[in-house]
């Protein structure tokens, strides 16, 4: 008897398989991570692939020996499908896809980051959040009173008072999943800071070294001041009457009376315009000894 040893070498394609490289553990990003890799892991071949290439939503990413295909840094338009192809010169080349998403925190918006409103009107902000995934709630508060005042992204606040004024924040939160430290809860902000105009309150001092309104026949120069106890915008003019008669007007809230006489007695009223109606007034009796 005489015999033959043949050995039959079997060539075929590649099978792969698309795993993340570690730290990562699954095909979800955060947008910023760095240096995320995917590797074309090869699962059978003969012979070895000797070429890896790598597509994304079917544009060609990279051609060459390497089967690791690295992301330096994540970013939005980072998500969607990848595939890969491996040839050892068996057709076809072995190839498999995954899905990448990328998650992100909450870009917040509200608009005009500066609301100019007067007293006893009503204001609607409205706060919008892009992220994904969706948010999981958007809430207002008033920066250093820190309660909540709204639950829903839409803040309304009717007949505004004066003390209304401040910072409005919204504040967006989702959870987000990173390939390595896995779900995570991202906030984000976004203020608004809301300005209250309302005309001024006033009130009528003597000027020193007068301490009240009774003045002595003869008296010079004592003078009347149209305090300005709040006002916004500050007032420009203001407006002197005595018994109802024009006296003087200007950007001056001081009154004088260049010599006190018996018909110096009486009403004195002064007002006080920003422009917001209605001005503020005050009046005092005078009386002449």
């Amino acid at each position: 008897m005489t015999s033959n040893r043949v050995t039959l070498d079997v060539q075929y394609p590649p099978t792969v398989e698309i795993h993340t490289v570690t730290p990562c553990s699954g095909f979800t990003f955060l947008v910023s991570e760095s240096n995320v890799a995917l590797n074309c892991s090869v699962k059978g071949a003969n012979p070895a692939p000797a070429s890896f290439t790598w597509y994304h939503e079917d544009a060609t990413l990279q051609n060459g020996p390497s089967p690791i295909y690295t992301i330096n840094s994540v970013n939005r338009s980072t998500g969607g499908q990848y595939r890969c192809t491996a040839d050892n010169g068996i057709s076809p080349p072995g190839e498999d896809d995954v899905t990448v998403y990328v998650h992100y925190p909450p870009t917040v918006h509200v608009g005009d980051t500066k609301r100019v409103v007067t007293e006893s009107e009503d204001l609607t902000l409205q706060c919008t959040a892009d992220a994904i995934p969706e948010v999981t709630s958007v809430v207002w508060t008033k920066k250093v009173v820190g309660r909540r005042i709204s639950e829903n992204g839409t803040l309304r606040l009717r007949d505004i008072h004066k003390d209304d004024a401040g910072i409005y924040v919204c504040k967006a939160t989702n959870k987000v999943t990173s390939c390595s430290e896995g779900p995570q809860t991202k906030h984000s902000h976004a203020s608004v800071t809301l300005e209250v105009q309302y005309s001024p309150t006033v009130e009528i001092h003597a000027v020193t070294p007068c301490s009240g309104f009774t003045f002595r026949i003869n008296e010079s120069n004592v003078a009347l001041n149209c305090s300005v106890k709040g006002a916004n915008p500050a007032p420009t003019s203001f407006s002197w009457y005595h018994k109802d008669v024009s006296l003087q007007d200007g950007p001056s809230p001081i009154y004088t009376i260049s010599r006190v006489t018996r018909s110096s007695g009486g009403w004195y009223r002064c007002t006080a315009d920003n422009g917001i109606h209605p001005p503020g007034e005050h009046g005092v009796q005078v009386d002449v000894h």
